[in-house]
């Protein structure tokens, strides 16, 4: 793993345990075993980190469902979409603290960087939201998704489905097996809301 990669890793933990205020660069420095002037040959000063590890929890949530779609790209719309909460609802699960830093900081960002923050998780997240609502256009082409509801409304209902999904798995503690059942039940009446009569 490269020197970046260390530090943006150790930042992803120590801001999710101690918030940002909480989180010096000495103790980021501690963590991975260097001095805390050596952090400055990355990275300018700890809202530049930050805002790293930001970025680089918006691209790794855009990565998984860029590949996950590609790799479903042969099945119905219906299948790629199911699978792939199945896929975020088990990252979320094993990627703990990823997850976790995204969405403390999504909620309750540093206010002096909230605007930044807002601006980059748009911008790198608009990706992934394009990728699902490809999908969903697929589904409309298939007949299997009534094309009279538009398309990135369907998306923007898709998504706080996955909200939701991620919100239950922490909250009622779930593990895989429940995680996938929960899935199948949610799942039965989203689709039956969004797909094509006949």
């Amino acid at each position: 793993m490269e020197t970046r990669e260390r530090i943006i890793q150790a930042s992803l933990e120590l801001f999710t345990e101690r918030g940002y205020e909480g989180t010096t660069l000495a103790a980021i420095a501690k963590q991975i075993g260097m001095q805390k002037p050596s952090l400055y040959a990355h990275f300018t000063n700890k809202e530049a980190l930050f805002l790293a590890t930001v970025k680089t929890a918006v691209l790794e949530y855009n990565q998984i469902v860029r590949s996950e779609l590609e790799a479903l790209g042969a099945e119905t719309a219906e299948t790629q979409l199911k699978t792939l909460l199945y896929r975020l609802a088990e990252v979320y699960y094993d990627e703990y603290t990823i997850s976790q830093f995204y969405y403390r900081f999504l909620f309750f960002p540093p206010p002096a960087l909230a605007s930044k923050m807002q601006q980059m998780v748009e911008y790198h997240g608009s990706a992934a939201d394009q990728h699902i609502e490809s999908v969903i256009r697929q589904g409309k082409d298939e007949g299997a998704i009534d094309t009279s509801l538009a398309s990135d409304l369907i998306t923007e209902s898709y998504l706080c489905l996955l909200s939701g999904i991620d919100f239950d798995t922490r909250y009622y503690d779930f593990n895989k097996e429940q995680i996938r059942t929960h899935v199948d039940r949610i799942w039965q009446i989203f689709w039956r809301g969004i797909k094509a009569s006949g």
